[in-house]
């Protein structure tokens, strides 16, 4: 059997989201970030190997389930593999259906692996399918189409979905949520012909979106119930030069605002504010946030909260079972990124293996490129007005661009780069390490 990872190829971490990838690509495959933002990194063998006949199923398939069936794969030659994919494509990298919404199919360019790889690694994916029930006593997953598979250890990447807030007409036809490849193309389907689109919610893949529409000539509004776009995510300031950006590239911004109901009768022809503005609207993009995917895992009696509970083993409440990615709360959080779903799949593919691995939560920047920009945000963004925060930044009008670093006790606890994100490696290392006060302003200014 070939563990086809490429392991003989020189890999390269993207510093911007943590994406792990062979060597001489031109832009990271899940977050779009340029070759200048890669960081080589030695080859991460696992030393741990037992090989055995057991069963191990996956339910899942998005970078959670697929880093599991790896790191599995990896320590365990011998053993059975089977991934429940509830898509009908490859599984692919979700973070670029927002960063690519009219450009090449996801299904071409965005995959995770190759159809070869599963191949070569000996592992089944079963597509189109998902989970309808799950017996931890009998060690049965039962799936939508009736199929019923044993597993001997069994790993939850049962992810998330997008959470529709309680607003009148977010069910007519032309209001969307991006989550798949199926909802992207629904969206590019209503596009053609449409001229204005809003948008309810302005964070991470609301202002993508917005950004992608604007490329179309759209005329395109986004409505943020904060104060600011990514308020408490990223430096005040930064937020607002974000906004002027956004507002000069042609978005249209209501900040603080609240949307009451989508207007129309089978189709959304506007969306009306709490402060009685109307908003005209071909078509309506909902992004709000997501919800963990744990009814299944509920019903079959595992702890849960907002999302499964796992320990720093990615165990359940439940014997044999592990829980990875969105669906999974670790200390009683999930933030729903991409590099901790990747983590989280590696260390429960290693624990389910019968491997060691403590995880720990990798860091969580927020990172854009859009509307003719780029930002970086890590840390502490110096939004809790109870904390008292020592701010420097730097500010160059005329690029747009903005470097804020914020101190707390002398330490460096948060970093925001707008505009130029050429020291992403220099600020997710100093707020690791919580570098000093004077040795950041050194370092800056010289």
């Amino acid at each position: 059997m070939i563990i086809a990872d490429s392991n003989a190829l020189a890999k390269v971490k993207c510093l911007v989201c943590g994406e792990i990838f062979a060597e001489g690509s031109l832009v990271c495959p899940v977050c779009g970030a340029g070759a200048d933002q890669f960081a080589p990194v030695a080859p991460d063998d696992a030393s741990y190997r037992n090989d055995t006949r057991e069963l191990f199923l996956i339910v899942g398939a998005g970078i959670a389930g697929v880093s599991a069936a790896k790191a599995i794969r990896e320590r365990n030659h011998t053993c059975s593999i089977t991934i429940i994919n509830g898509e009908e494509s490859l599984p692919y990298n979700r973070p670029m259906l927002t960063k690519n919404l009219f450009g090449q199919s996801i299904a071409d360019q965005f995959v995770i692996f190759d159809e070869q790889w599963y191949i070569d690694n000996n592992i089944t994916l079963v597509s189109d399918q998902r989970a309808a029930a799950i017996d931890t006593v009998g060690r049965i997953i039962t799936l939508e189409s009736g199929a019923r598979l044993m597993y001997d250890k069994c790993v939850l990447a049962l992810g998330a979905r997008n959470f529709v807030p309680p607003i009148p007409g977010a069910n007519l036809a032309n209001v969307f949520g991006i989550r798949t490849q199926a909802d992207a193309r629904r969206v590019r389907n209503a596009c053609e012909g449409a001229t204005r689109a809003v948008i309810i919610g302005g964070g991470v893949l609301g202002i993508e979106t917005a950004s992608e529409m604007v490329k179309r000539n759209m005329d395109v509004t986004i409505v943020e119930t904060a104060p600011r776009l990514l308020a408490g995510k990223i430096a005040p300031r930064a937020s607002d030069m974000l906004a002027e950006i956004l507002r000069g590239a042609g978005a249209n911004l209501y900040l603080g605002a609240q949307a009451r109901e989508i207007a129309g009768d089978s189709r959304a022809t506007a969306v009306r504010l709490e402060s009685g503005a109307e908003l005209p609207a071909d078509i309506v993009i909902i992004s709000t946030g997501i919800r963990a995917n744990i009814s299944v895992a509920k019903s079959a009696g595992l702890a849960a909260d907002r999302g499964i509970a796992v320990d720093a083993h990615m165990k359940t409440s439940a014997p044999r079972v592990y829980a990875c990615g969105d669906c999974a709360s670790f200390d009683g959080f999930s933030y729903g990124l991409w590099a901790e779903a990747a983590a989280m799949g590696d260390a429960a593919g290693a624990n389910a293996a019968g491997d060691a691995v403590i995880y720990k939560r990798p860091p969580a920047p927020i990172t854009i490129s859009a509307f003719g920009t780029v930002l970086f945000a890590v840390g502490d963004s110096s939004s809790d007005s109870a904390k008292l925060y020592r701010t420097v930044e730097l500010r160059d009008p005329q690029r747009r661009a903005l470097e804020s670093y914020h101190f707390l006790d002398d330490r460096l606890v948060g970093a925001t780069l707008l505009g130029d994100v050429s020291k992403t490696r220099f600020a997710l290392d100093a707020v690791g390490a919580r570098v000093k006060y004077n040795e950041i302003i050194n370092n800056i200014l010289n």
